[in-house]
């Protein structure tokens, strides 16, 4: 079985290392994976080195004028009708709409995968081809999606498919050090991760906010060694990441944060971690979170979206009433003060190993999705 996946970008966020394990699952079992990538980046780099073939082509149409559509729109059709592939695996619904068209030209069946939330207008501007199946990377999503697209798509043809884990890649840890001497970070700091790409979504000003809270009531005083290390970079250039710079002085907090940029290998910021924090607003799935559980390490996170699909199960994670600056202000101080016992890491991240496994979830995508659609 041949299947072309349309990547959306060249950076590696969740969805990329996702796709990222499907090739390699679908080449293991004797599959002929290949992606569609816009430009020449990490995720091309990390295609390279697994040996898993990419053909750079352009698969964002939504910034370019028509003229220019039009070419790369031809481009598309002879190059599917030269590699006559049996199913295209868009991994977002942002880089969809051009392939539908050419899918349904083609008669080649389509998946499209929603990781991002979309709105009713830009919904049926993208779906005006329906997918062949649609796949959501969690039940908050999907659910989310319906209610404010009720006639897009029929939910019959919706399916669930969580993000892909392999948890030997997170425990057990091996390099714990490394993240600290990499970044001048004492070995008796309490460090407290926040890692993924800096947006609006992912609550870092409200992460500052809560920390001017904490200032206020004296925690730093009896807690001197916490610092808040932000791992990552603000790929959409939202004026987030200086903003937050700005506020952090203003306020005098800056020797309590560090920012370290991207980070390619996440790994070793799990493993020195002491905690993990997730402030995020709302979130289609959450996957630091599930990689947070895995690494074995207390988790703090607002209790909202797809964040709680995941954790509210579990017995470890420390998370918030509501989603106010004051409730997550709580939860990070009750996240420093209370030490999580072992023995309720280990479970939970037996739970979310099942629940998540590449192997649980790569299986229900072949049988329930390639195998009945591909032609």
């Amino acid at each position: 079985m041949k299947i072309i996946f349309i990547a959306n970008s060249e950076k590696m966020g969740g969805g990329n290392k996702s796709l990222i394990s499907i090739c390699r699952s679908l080449r293991e079992r004797g599959d002929i994976p290949i992606v569609f990538v816009p430009a020449e980046g990490r995720l091309s780099m990390e295609l390279t080195k697994l040996k898993i073939r990419y053909q750079i082509i352009q698969t964002r149409f939504y910034d370019k004028p028509s003229a220019r559509i039009a070419w790369m729109f031809a481009k598309i059709l002879l190059l599917l009708v030269k590699e006559r592939p049996n199913l295209i695996h868009a991994n977002d619904v942002y880089c969809y709409k051009y392939f539908s068209l050419a899918a349904k030209l083609l008669n080649i069946p389509i998946l499209c995968h929603f990781r991002h939330f979309i709105s009713g207008n830009i919904g049926e501007y993208l779906l005006d081809v329906p997918p062949t199946l649609c796949l959501f990377n969690s039940e908050y999503n999907l659910k989310r999606t319906l209610a404010l697209n009720p006639t897009l798509f029929d939910e019959s043809r919706s399916m669930v498919l969580y993000n892909f884990f392999h948890e030997k890649e997170y425990y057990p840890h091996n390099d714990e050090s490394s993240f600290r001497e990499l970044f001048n970070i004492k070995s008796d700091v309490f460090l407290m991760l926040v890692i993924g790409n800096i947006n609006p979504g992912k609550g870092h000003l409200d992460l500052v906010a809560a920390a001017r809270s904490l200032q206020l009531t004296g925690f730093f005083a009896s807690y001197p060694n916490v610092k808040f290390v932000i791992v990552g970079e603000d790929v959409t250039n939202s004026g987030i990441a200086t903003e937050m710079q700005e506020q952090i002085e203003k306020a005098k907090l800056a020797e309590y944060f560090i920012f370290t940029g991207f980070v390619t290998n996440t790994k070793p910021a799990f493993a020195a971690s002491n905690a993990v924090l997730i402030p995020s607003i709302e979130e289609p799935f959450g996957r630091v979170a599930v990689e947070a559980v895995l690494a074995r390490k207390p988790v703090v996170a607002r209790n909202n979206s797809g964040l709680s699909e995941i954790l509210s199960p579990l017995n470890a994670p420390v998370l918030t009433d509501d989603d106010s600056i004051e409730s997550l202000t709580r939860a990070i101080a009750l996240r420093v003060k209370k030490e999580a016992k072992e023995s309720l890491l280990e479970k939970d991240a037996q739970t979310i190993s099942l629940r998540f496994s590449e192997e649980n979830q790569f299986n229900r995508l072949v049988n329930s999705a390639y195998l009945p659609h591909a032609r």
